[in-house]
């Protein structure tokens, strides 16, 4: 005791939640009538009872059970047998499967389950539920009822055998979770959720059946001490489908059974269990339970499905929401997963409509691209419409452009047009001025007498008259002082 009390103690120094779960497994192991062990007693007995189920000893169910007229054997659970029977009073033709507690297990615990699994579909009217119809005591003592007759496959195989599209297997999932979800509002816990249980007719209708481990729900007593109802009473399950808290021991609520969901989910989408529960003692189970880790499905389905047609477009399928959807489903403490069926089935509901998910944060990019999937053709279309604009306000801004630069240019030819017309006016009246001045006829008695003094006159008059155009100047002056060069005479 003293090496293990210590190796914890180091253990709790490292990690104090896996040494949390050592010493319940240790307190578990110690105790010689656990739970585990009751599990294991059960499987036991279950499987001498299947032994002899041939055994020509076991006398033949009554021919009658009330109103029932009993037919073939359709199956055999933990605790009763399931016949087929038809109706054989009331003048009309009804079909049903009997339930009859076996021969020989007509103990007081047995009979006292088997009341409770009466009375709980007694309370349970929904479409997805296999409903009571009736039921007695036969005449050698033994319990039995009558409850609506399914004609159908497992969920896994209706759906494998119909190569259901996800989005199909993702619907016919929503039903149970909506039958499930009823039955917890009617404070029903199934506790065993598996697709054996879930049978699915030819026209594609779920049903649920089986409460035969189901538990009502019930507050706890004032004194804190956990009621019979609720506490954890692991007589019987089916480990690859059971919720931690139901092989550990712990207490079980509404998240047991979506836990249960997650793994059938994860299933329809894999086509394999989200775990391997592969140990047969019950001390190495529970420990497997504690340290099991769960890959995602679209992981899983890419390792088993790896270039099988469509596996890329199914597993891309999977990406995102649905890996989020499943894991948080299977979360292993029951407090990260779906408070409720009715919860799961929303955010199921919000993938197929494309709407953004609640087990995800939620970013402006995530909504963003959920309303860009979810509205593609809108999104489509405004794109094109938004184009169009850009692309109209481009050729507008052009043409502006173009026609600002052209009507510049007009300006400036404009301009240049007037600015040419002003200084050949101006030339015109400073030559006239110059050469009206060298006429004889008209000069004045100080004008220059000879056209060379009118042209040196017109150099004097060019420096001051026109000493606000430089270039005019500069033209004048080419031009006047050519008249003077040697040999060019007077012009």
């Amino acid at each position: 005791e003293a090496p293990l009390r210590e190796a914890l103690i180091r253990l709790a120094a490292e990690d104090e939640a896996l040494a949390a779960d050592v010493r319940r497994l240790l307190e578990l192991d110690r105790e010689s009538r656990g739970p585990m062990e009751g599990l294991r007693d059960e499987v036991a007995d279950a499987a001498g009872r299947q032994l002899l189920a041939d055994d020509p000893a076991e006398p033949p169910p009554p021919e009658r059970l009330g109103a029932w007229r009993v037919e073939e054997k359709l199956g055999a659970g933990g605790m009763g047998e399931v016949w087929a029977a038809e109706r054989a009073e009331g003048g009309f033709t009804q079909r049903a499967a009997v339930k009859l507690v076996r021969s020989g297990m007509a103990s007081r615990e047995v009979v006292a389950r088997f009341a409770v699994e009466r009375q709980l579909l007694a309370r349970l009217e929904h479409p997805a539920i296999a409903r009571l119809l009736d039921g007695g005591i036969a005449p050698d003592g033994r319990p039995w009822f009558a409850m609506e007759r399914i004609e159908g496959l497992p969920i896994d195989r209706f759906a494998a055998d119909r190569s259901l599209d996800v989005d199909a297997r993702l619907r016919l999932f929503l039903a149970i979770c909506e039958a499930v979800d009823y039955a917890h509002r009617s404070l029903v816990v199934h506790r065993d959720l598996k697709p054996s249980n879930i049978l699915v007719t030819a026209d594609g209708q779920p049903k649920l059946l089986d409460f035969g481990l189901a538990k009502l729900l019930e507050p706890p007593p004032e004194d804190g001490a956990e009621s019979a109802a609720t506490r954890t009473e692991l007589r019987a399950l089916t480990p690859a489908y059971a919720a931690p808290e139901q092989i550990l021991g712990d207490p079980i609520t509404t998240t047991t059974d979506v836990y249960s969901l997650g793994v059938i989910l994860y299933e329809l989408l894999t086509g394999a269990l989200p775990h391997r529960r592969r140990s047969s003692s019950a001390t190495a189970l529970a420990v497997d339970v504690v340290h099991e880790t769960i890959e995602r499905p679209s992981l899983r389905l890419r390792r088993l499905a790896a270039g099988s047609p469509g596996e890329t477009r199914q597993r891309k399928r999977l990406e995102g929401d649905l890996d989020t959807i499943v894991l948080k489903a299977l979360a292993h403490e029951p407090d990260r997963r779906y408070a409720s069926a009715a919860a799961l089935a929303e955010d199921l509901r919000r993938h197929l409509d494309g709407r953004p998910i609640a087990a995800r944060p939620d970013t402006l990019s995530y909504r963003m691209g959920k309303f860009v999937r979810r509205n593609r053709g809108g999104v489509l279309i405004g794109a094109l419409a938004l184009l169009g604009i850009v692309m109209a306000l481009v050729v507008a801004l052009w043409q502006t452009g173009v026609a600002r630069r052209e009507a510049a240019r007009a300006e400036r030819e404009t301009a240049a047009a007037l600015e040419s017309a002003s200084r050949t006016k101006r030339v015109k009246d400073f030559m006239m001025e110059t050469f009206t001045q060298a006429n004889p006829l008209e000069r004045k008695a100080d004008a220059p007498q000879t056209l060379a003094e009118a042209v040196d006159h017109a150099l004097v008059r060019i420096d001051s008259d026109l000493a606000d155009d430089p270039q005019l100047q500069v033209d004048l002056l080419d031009d006047f002082v050519g008249r003077r060069e040697p040999g060019g005479g007077e012009r």
